[in-house]
């Protein structure tokens, strides 16, 4: 079960991924132009997550959610846990509005990536 800020999504979502991203790294080039990479500090989840399609009032809500700086993220994908304070990955929030029903919308399938603070 995966709840982003107090809205439980998992009834929403495809089966997310946990990927581990290192907090730092720096690439220094030899003369021979050889690359070392050296990585520093631990790993960081990023967790992406698929949405299938969905309301307009639950978009609404996780919207508002994911803008804020600090997303609160608590569950568990497979056996890797996820809960902990996230934030968006790239800053971009999707338009996932897939057509217009009496004054109402249905979003279509898209997905969001949060970056473990």
């Amino acid at each position: 079960m995966v709840v982003i800020a107090g809205y439980e999504v998992d009834k929403y979502i495809l089966p997310p991924t946990v990927t581990h991203r290192n907090r730092a790294r720096s690439v220094v080039y030899a003369l021979d132009g050889t690359a070392k990479e050296d990585r520093l500090g631990s790993s960081k989840k990023m967790l992406t997550l698929p949405f299938a399609l969905l309301p307009a009032s639950v978009w609404e809500n996780l919207r508002t959610a994911l803008q804020e700086l600090e997303i609160t993220v608590s569950g568990n994908v497979g056996r890797c846990t996820v809960s902990g304070k996230y934030r968006m990955y790239g800053n971009d929030l999707p338009t996932p509005v897939l057509y217009v029903d009496n004054g109402s919308y249905i979003c279509q399938p898209f997905s969001v990536t949060l970056e473990e603070i």
